[in-house]
């Protein structure tokens, strides 16, 4: 694996007939506005919230 890319796991939330659900994926980016980026995609996708978290403790709540 190329060590220039950093691992992201997402926290995804969303609101299924009225309750929430939440879901992990994992993904490896070349950088931290990839990663908001396809964050932001996520949520476009109709999450309703997204927390975007790497291993060396970066964090984005979206």
């Amino acid at each position: 694996m190329n060590s220039t890319l950093k691992q992201y796991t997402a926290e995804i939330c969303t609101i299924k007939l009225g309750m929430e659900h939440f879901e992990s994926i994992s993904e490896y980016f070349s950088s931290d506005n990839e990663a908001i980026s396809w964050a932001e995609t996520l949520k476009q996708k109709g999450a309703s919230s997204v927390i975007l978290a790497s291993k060396d403790g970066t964090v984005f709540i979206l």
